[in-house]
């Protein structure tokens, strides 16, 4: 089988390739490698995990390949495979809520926790990573020295937030740069209509009760 011809038995479009890559060879040594991309997995197990901001670079990911190999039908297919229009406006406003919340608080040491992959990131206030950590099973409470009283009332009032009542605001005592103190500490979640059960993210800042 050609080249040519493999592409009309998937529904993908020669001419427009060829006319892309001008090289038949290029076309074939880019379709092979097509072969080892990941996305399409890392699409199935992010869907599977919930975790659909990996699902949309995945499936956004495949889509431009497809588009760039001129796979027509897996193009159409992955297309369609989130509701992409929705949830880039989702993850749009996500994001600008992001950039609001660490804008209004600048200058403050900085936490960003995503629910769905557990990754950890604080960044200080001169904006340098002090934690980072992909593990769900990662305690930062026990790494801070966060006592189990205050870990529960954060707990408690985590429980408490909602699309309408996104923030919360505590006191807690935590060892940070090697020295343990009090702390203010500022907690705003993050939602979208996409995830039902609860937050997709917890954003916030922490700085020394003067």
């Amino acid at each position: 089988m050609t080249i040519q011809e493999c592409y009309e038995a998937i529904g993908g479009n020669y001419k427009d390739v060829l006319g892309r890559l001008q090289s038949e060879a290029l076309i074939r040594r880019f379709t092979l490698k097509f072969l080892e991309d990941q996305s399409y997995l890392q699409l199935k197990q992010a869907l599977e995990n919930k975790n659909y901001e990996d699902a949309f670079r995945s499936a956004h990911t495949l889509k431009g390949v497809c588009q760039n190999l001129s796979f027509d039908r897996l193009y159409e297919v992955s297309d369609k495979s989130l509701p992409n229009q929705i949830y880039s406006q989702n993850l749009i406003k996500v994001m600008q809520e992001k950039i609001d919340f660490f804008k209004s608080n600048s200058g403050m040491n900085s936490i960003d926790y995503n629910a769905s992959s557990g990754k950890l990131t604080i960044i200080n206030e001169k904006r340098k990573i002090i934690y980072q950590r992909d593990d769900p099973g990662f305690d930062v409470f026990k790494v801070l020295e966060v006592s189990e009283k205050d870990i529960q009332n954060i707990v408690d009032l985590l429980e408490q937030t909602s699309i309408k009542n996104k923030e919360i605001s505590l006191q807690i005592k935590a060892r940070f740069r090697n020295k343990r103190q009090m702390y203010n500490l500022k907690l705003h979640t993050l939602w979208t209509p996409l995830k039902k059960d609860g937050y997709i993210g917890i954003i916030g800042y922490f700085d020394i009760v003067k």
